[in-house]
């Protein structure tokens, strides 16, 4: 059997070797976008992080501005002292701008901001670690 010079195509080998590439381009195209999903999911989790601690520091901060020193006893202690205290992790403080508005209009809340530390000692900031408890004075 003589080989013609007429006859085009290509051969089974060629055609393997071919569509090996294309699967392997696939396969680095398909893992770099599901490396760039990753990275965007990671980026939107990072970001909604971000604007829940602004939101409870701009929410901190209304309240701390419009803190007055509310003068009141505490317990059953007879002589009245000025109603704040705070540690490194609660923060209670008489305001005339409650963190949430009310359904009634009141002239002085009575707020504690409390922050409590995740397991693994890096603060955690998410809505179920952070307690916010208005009380009308």
């Amino acid at each position: 059997m003589t080989r013609r010079c007429s006859e085009r195509g290509f051969t089974l080998v060629e055609l393997l070797i071919a569509l090996a590439i294309v699967g392997a381009l696939l396969a680095i195209a398909f893992g770099g976008l599901r490396v760039a999903l990753s990275a965007w999911r990671q980026g939107e989790d990072r970001a909604e992080a971000h604007q829940h601690v602004r939101s409870v520091a701009l929410t901190l901060a209304r309240a701390m501005s419009a803190a007055y020193p509310y003068r009141a006893s505490r317990s059953l202690a007879p002589e009245p002292v000025v109603l704040f205290a705070g540690t490194e992790q609660r923060v209670e403080f008489v305001t005339q701008a409650p963190p949430f508005p009310a359904g009634i209009p009141i002239a002085f809340t009575a707020v504690i901001f409390e922050f409590n530390e995740g397991g693994d000692g890096t603060m955690v900031v998410p809505g179920e670690y952070l307690e916010v408890v208005i009380t009308r004075a």
